[in-house]
């Protein structure tokens, strides 16, 4: 079967489907590129148009920054200013007898004449000429050749001409090397400078005007805000200034003087002038020659003349100005001006940042300062003589009315926690969203850069510090503008009001949720005798708030004073029921007689909230630990008095038969008795056993030798046992204020004396290794007049004796 070929006209078809087929996405990539370029020129045509119209000055929305940080810069420029001194007493003496200048003066001239010129003959040689003769009629013939010599003489008159001499040199001088002003003048050249650095400081601090309400203490609340401006200018602003005025309204409500309203105060226009040093030189030079011809003489002359000047000024780039407002009882307007520089035609091209700082007698809780109208404009400038000229009227612009936000910088705490580091120390971590140079303050502690332990990032603080110092003063973290927040639990935030929505808007009424709260909780306090110098505290509280936004049972803490019970570097017993807790420590007798309450608390929560105060019964502030001073010797007996707390029901049970008087001449507070001891008691009893109530267990008090120089040896003893490492104790006793030194074998340790005189703190026992390992080591004790006494310092491994029971 033969294959049979397509057709002429059949291949022609298919090609031409072929050729269709890749021509028509050609054309469509075509049509496509044409609409696109058609877009582009449109879009370019509206950028030119918007450019034409537009007056080559863009400004930005207002915006408000921090005006603590303003002002610390402002202040540190004023203490540097401060720290100039424009009068020098050594300058001022260098300058008498100085050479003040030197004058040289000379004038220069030269000039020369000339008789006619007489006339000159030239002879030039031409070359020998030569005759040749033939001479015929002799055989054979002859040649006679002749040469003669050939000149021309010529007589030459020269030109006249005038000479013209050249400038003379100038005569040597040496002018003196230094020159100077007078004392005087350099007396009052810094009398300007100092005046200048007055005015500047002056100015950096503000007016009192600016600062207060007129006619109150109240001080006027500031903001300082920016104005970023971007210039373009086209060609119709050549040889023109940019205008950028601003007028600033007061807010209408929440003001501090409704009655007598103040415009908003202008402290501080940045940048206030904005120039460049530009060198400018002169130089004009003259040279004048001249001559004369005659016949019979000539002559001729010169002379030179030139000034040159070199000197700098200033071209201002920014200039900042006050004018006046449309209403000048409530508005104020100032303005800067953008000018060309360098000799250019134009504002050069570009961003400007400008600020202000503004005082405004608003409310704590006003949401805006006021409202900011801001107005563009070109003026026409004659840079030569540095006039401006009117103002082009096609290039006037107004922005819409801007208002001007009040934000509140105090810190927000999102999360808080804390650790226990042992003693006594906690490491707190803040979390939230806080600016650069917050910090926290306890009391009269700050925490900061710098210190051990703190570190800040953007959105959380950390630092190091004292549990007991948290609980006695509170811990507050601080802005950098000095807003303090109390740190407290999220749930328990302290209450702060909130700002206005606008201008023209009332203050947020919001009820404070700590109002009218009440803690049904109770707290009772015992105190049971442990041993001649401590005692037992019992604290029990009952119907103590529980729910979920509350603090926990087992984050309430012991405050005894100065003291933080409850920590791991303190010895309690801890007992927690449904909505009661009870706390079991051993404290010196001496803590309670410095403090008549004690206190149960929980960490970063409201103490008007939830901390119990409890009194502590039957303990006078003359209370103490007890301690028996010989106060008269006989032969038969002797007369003691007997020093402690709670003495009123106390009973002697060894020896037997003694019997605690009190002393009559005296209160009875319970904290002094009179013990009659016979000699034969003394021969044999060392110590007695005091028994305060009948529930208590007995306490043992040494008896001090009758020799009257033990007696007036003072009884010392340690606060309570400390751990290894550690580097103080607490010794109390009497007549500490009379103590001279204190020892640990050799070593001489540091003391410090208590207020009430009661107990001295001994430190660097560390150093002097007396708490190196657990052991019971011995203190000396040197008094004036010679009396020495010891205290026995217990040292242990861990102090730390935590027992929690929970009730069903």
């Amino acid at each position: 079967m033969r294959r049979r070929w397509p057709s002429r006209h059949g291949i022609a078809f298919v090609c031409l489907v072929f050729c269709l087929s890749s021509i028509s996405p050609r054309l469509a990539t075509s049509q496509a590129t044409k609409q696109q370029r058609g877009e582009r020129k449109q879009l370019a045509k509206q950028i030119q148009t918007r450019d034409e119209n537009g007056d080559g000055i863009y400004v930005q929305r207002p915006e408000v920054y921090d005006d603590s940080s303003l002002q610390q810069m402002l202040n540190a420029a004023r203490s540097k200013l401060a720290s100039l001194q424009g009068l020098d007493q050594t300058t001022l003496l260098q300058h008498l007898g100085a050479i003040t200048g030197s004058t040289f003066q000379q004038s220069l001239f030269s000039a020369q004449v000339s008789g006619p010129n007489l006339p000159s003959t030239v002879t030039t040689a031409n070359g020998p000429t030569s005759t040749v003769a033939a001479t015929t009629g002799t055989s054979p013939a002859s040649t006679t050749t002749t040469t003669a010599p050939n000149q021309s003489v010529a007589s030459t008159s020269p030109t006249a001409t005038s000479p013209i001499p050249a400038s003379p040199t100038d005569t040597a001088y040496a002018l003196p090397m230094t020159f100077s002003g007078s004392a005087t003048d350099v007396l009052n050249e810094e009398l300007q400078l100092t005046y200048e650095i007055a005015n500047l400081q002056l100015l950096l601090e503000g007016s009192l005007s600016d600062r207060f309400v007129k006619g109150t203490r109240t001080v006027k609340r500031r903001t300082t805000v920016g104005f970023s401006v971007n210039f373009s200018p086209g060609k119709k602003y050549k040889n023109a200034i940019a205008v950028v005025e601003v007028e600033v309204k007061r807010p209408e409500k929440n003001t501090l003087d409704e009655k007598d309203p103040e415009p908003p105060a202008i402290t501080a226009l940045l940048p206030r002038e904005k120039t460049y040093n530009v060198a400018a030189i002169k130089d004009r030079t003259t040279s004048i020659g001249a001559g004369i011809v005659t016949s019979v003489v000539s002559g001729g002359a010169s002379w030179t003349g030139g000034r040159k000047t070199f000197y700098v000024v200033q071209d201002q780039d920014t200039v900042a100005l006050r004018q006046p407002a449309s209403d000048p009882k409530t508005d104020a307007a100032f303005s800067w001006q953008f000018r060309p520089v360098l000799g250019e035609p134009f504002v050069r091209t570009g961003m400007r940042q400008t600020f202000v700082q503004l005082a405004l007698a608003v409310n704590n809780f006003a949401g805006c300062f006021g409202t900011v109208l801001v107005r563009t404009y070109w003026r026409k400038y004659d840079q030569k003589n540095g006039i401006v000229k009117d103002v082009i009227a096609d290039s006037i612009r107004e922005q819409d009315v801007t208002p001007i936000p009040v934000f509140d910088l105090g810190p927000t705490i999102g999360t808080l926690g804390y650790e226990d580091l042992g003693n006594g120390q906690v490491q707190v971590a803040i979390g939230g969203s806080f600016l650069s140079g917050t910090y926290i303050r306890i009391g009269n502690n700050y925490y900061r850069e710098g210190t051990p332990g703190f570190t800040s990032e953007t959105t959380q603080i950390r630092f190091i510090a004292s549990a007991a110092d948290i609980a006695v003063q509170q811990a507050y973290i601080v802005s950098r503008d000095g807003a303090e927040v109390r740190i407290l639990d999220p749930s328990d935030a302290e209450y702060r009001e909130k700002l206005s929505t606008s201008c023209e808007a009332e203050p947020v009424q919001e009820q404070n949720k700590d109002q009218g709260w009440t803690n049904p909780a109770k707290l009772a306090a015992q105190v049971v005798s442990f041993d001649d110098s401590n005692v037992v505290l019992e604290v029990k509280g009952t119907g103590i708030p529980n729910t979920d936004t509350d603090p926990k049972l087992d984050s309430y803490y012991l405050l005894v004073g100065n003291r933080l019970l409850g920590l791991r570097d303190s010895q309690f017993e801890r007992s927690i029921g449904t909505a009661d807790l009870t706390y079991r420590v051993v404290v010196p007798a001496s803590a309670l007689s410095t403090t008549p309450k004690v206190f149960l608390l929980p960490l970063f929560w409201k103490k008007e909230k939830y901390e119990l105060p409890a009194a502590i019964p039957d303990f006078a502030l003359s209370s103490s630990g007890e301690k028996l001073v010989l106060i008269d010797k006989g032969d038969k007996a002797s007369t003691y008095l007997l020093y402690g707390n709670r003495l009123k029901n106390a009973q002697v049970l060894a020896p037997y038969g003694l019997t605690l008087k009190p002393v009559d001449s005296l209160k009875d507070d319970g904290t002094i008795r009179l013990l009659v001891l016979t000699s034969d008691q003394l021969k044999t009893a060392k110590q007695i056993v005091l028994q305060k109530e009948a529930a208590e267990r007995p306490t043992v008090v040494s008896i001090p030798a009758p020799d009257a120089k033990d007696a007036a040896k003072p009884t010392l003893t340690a606060q309570s046992r400390i751990t290894v490492g550690m580097d103080e104790v607490v010794i109390t006793g009497d007549a500490l204020d009379k103590l001279k030194a204190v020892r640990f074998k050799k070593t001489t340790l540091k003391f410090t004396l208590s207020d009430d005189k009661k107990s001295v703190t001994v430190s660097g026992l560390a150093a002097a290794r007396v708490t190196a390992t657990p052991s019971e080591e011995t203190l000396e004790f040197e008094f004036e007049g010679g009396q020495k006494s010891t205290a026995k310092v217990d040292v242990v491994n861990g102090k730390v004796e935590t027992v929690e029971r929970t009730k069903s």
